[in-house]
Order: C-alpha cells, then sequence, then structure tokens
C-alpha cells in the first residue's frame, strides 16, 4: 500500500477528540445510569480540564440550554423503548414490531444529533490543548467503561454455567 492510502485510514486528532465528544455525550442519552457514566461522567472529565471562569461559565449556559431538549428527549426515547417491549410480548405482527424499532431508532438518532451539537459548542470553549486532553480522558473512561461492561458479561456467561 502506497503511504497516502495508509493516511486514509488515520484519525486525525482533531476529528478523533471530536469523536470522543460525540461518544461520551451519547452515552446517556438513554441511560438509566447517568451518573455510572452516562452524560454526567462526560462532563466530571470535561470538569477535569483546569477550566477558566469564564469556560465554566461559558459550559454551564450550554448545559441548561439543552437540559430541558435533553431530559425530553430521554423521556421519548425511553417512552419509545417501553412500548418496543411491551408490543413485543404480544402477538403483534412483525410489521407493528418494525414500526416500534424505527420509532426508537428516531428517538435515538434525534438525541445523537443534540448531543452532537452540544458537543461542538462545548468545543468552541476549548482551546487546542483542552481538545486534546479532553479526547485522551474521554477514551480512558470508555475504555474503563468497556472494561467494567466486560466483566459484567464474564460474570454473567460464568453464573450461567
Amino acid at each position: 500500500m502506497s503511504q497516502n492510502s495508509h493516511r486514509r485510514w488515520m484519525i486525525h486528532p482533531g476529528f478523533a477528540t471530536v469523536l470522543a465528544l460525540i461518544l461520551a455525550g451519547t452515552a446517556g442519552v438513554t441511560s438509566s445510569h447517568a451518573g455510572e457514566g452516562g452524560r454526567s461522567g462526560f462532563f466530571r472529565k470535561i470538569r477535569e480540564l483546569d477550566l477558566t471562569a469564564e469556560q465554566k461559565s461559558k459550559l454551564k449556559e450550554i448545559r441548561k440550554k439543552y437540559r430541558d431538549q435533553n431530559k425530553q428527549l430521554r423521556a421519548e426515547a425511553r417512552s419509545a423503548r417501553d412500548k418496543l417491549v411491551e408490543v413485543a410480548q404480544t402477538s403483534a405482527p412483525a410489521s407493528e414490531l418494525q414500526t416500534l424499532f424505527t420509532a426508537v431508532q428516531e428517538k435515538h438518532q434525534a438525541a445523537s444529533k443534540q448531543a452532537f451539537t452540544e458537543a461542538m459548542e462545548i468545543r468552541e470553549i476549548l482551546t487546542p490543548d483542552q481538545r486534546k486532553k479532553a479526547g485522551a480522558l474521554i477514551a480512558e473512561h470508555h475504555k474503563k467503561r468497556r472494561d467494567e461492561m466486560r466483566d459484567k458479561k464474564s460474570k454473567e456467561d460464568e453464573d450461567e454455567e
């Protein structure tokens, strides 16, 4: 392979930070465990960036701006998911389940778009060094969450045996 084709698969550090912000922002969109690594985990990581008083103020404004919308999106996603689970336990036709599943996906997509918009606003208040550090902190946070989930799955598999 040529050097250019290798470059095509490399992730630009700025893009990696944006991606990390997006993923962290959507991690708790519909989670009932937001305090255990969802959105509040993301904001705890952002606070580790030694923000200035002005940045803290702007961050607070951004969070306040999206708070009600995020709450509404989580409620809608949870409701759509609950309806799907409820109907799946009946003899409803597959087409009805597909429609409900699509509704769940649409709610998640709306929440993801909102999280992206919010993350982009937060990104704008960070310095380049803070963006880089945020990417590393969030990647570390995601690794920890993946490890916890893997450990939980391993324990569940052991319990089944």
